[in-house]
């Protein structure tokens, strides 16, 4: 599954808190507050792992082999 695959039935105003975390190098975090954002830059890796914890979606990809 594809991260744009998750979030392209996100219901809502869009407007929430999303952090993705490259499992290629865990120190690289990025915040959005907006699902468009995310689907933008990260829409076609693959999901590894996603989780809601805090009121944030936590979502993992992999970015590098």
């Amino acid at each position: 599954m594809k991260v744009k695959d998750l979030l392209e039935n996100f219901v809502g105003n869009n407007s929430c808190s999303i952090e993705v975390y490259d499992r290629s190098n865990y120190n690289n975090v990025y915040n959005f507050n907006y699902s468009t954002e995310v689907v933008e830059q990260f829409g076609y890796f693959t999901l590894k792992e996603w989780r809601v914890e805090n009121n944030t979606l936590k979502i993992i990809v992999q970015t590098q082999f």
